[in-house]
């Protein structure tokens, strides 16, 4: 394995060692490898290379026997990779993301920072860019999910699916309430709640009306 031989100091290289070693009975080697690239002794590159410095390798290597993966990680990413299928071409996963059990990644996607995925299948060129919540769902390809999105998959008892369609595009902010099947080509204006069906090329707007009160005065202090 190459080894990347970077400036830094003493003192970064021992703390990083502690980290690794602790978190290798705490976590997964994800969390080791992406603590190395927070600290700058490791690199995720985009042609699918994970490299390390060379006084991490070794202690690295133990840690994590499944990290040499295509695609990039960011840091303090979490993967448990036992229970994670593998990542397909060019997958970019964070910086602080985390993909748990039964998440499957198609080429070109990408999971991006504060984004949690649980039984996800994310189909080729799908993106979860921020702030978003995928679970117990199957994304289709070029799938687009808005920032701050979640899937409600679970009402307290049992958990359902959410089905999104080849190309849909799901506007910031909406909640999918499962179970849900969005069409191909659906589109989900943002803020939406959306508990129904939404048929193949159709918009969803679901959300309250906007009303604009005019003479409206601000409170004040009293």
């Amino acid at each position: 394995m190459e080894k990347v031989i970077d400036k830094a100091n003493d003192s970064a290289i021992k703390s990083t060692k502690r980290i690794v070693q602790k978190s290798h009975s705490m976590f997964t080697g994800a969390f080791a490898l992406s603590t190395l690239a927070l600290l700058g002794s490791a690199q995720a590159l985009g042609a699918g290379e994970v490299t390390f410095h060379k006084d991490i390798e070794p202690i690295l290597q133990r840690s994590c026997q499944n990290c040499h993966r295509p695609g990039g990680a960011g840091p303090m990413s979490l993967v448990t990779y036992e229970e994670v299928a593998p990542f397909a071409d060019r997958a970019v996963l964070g910086p602080f993301a985390r993909l748990r059990p039964g998440t499957q990644l198609g080429s070109d996607t990408k999971v991006g920072n504060f984004v949690e995925t649980k039984k996800a299948i994310v189909g080729p060129g799908s993106k979860i860019n921020h702030l978003s919540y995928v679970g117990d769902a199957e994304l289709g390809a070029n799938v687009n999910i808005g920032a701050g999105t979640i899937t409600c998959n679970y009402d307290g008892v049992n958990k359902f699916k959410t089905e999104i369609g080849d190309n849909s595009f799901v506007g910031s902010n909406s909640t999918l309430i499962a179970p849900l099947s969005i069409g191909v080509d659906g589109f989900i204006a943002a803020g939406s709640t959306v508990n129904s069906e939404v048929p193949a090329g159709h918009l969803a707007v679901a959300r309250s009306k906007q009303r604009n009160i005019s003479g409206w005065k601000r409170p004040t202090k009293k």
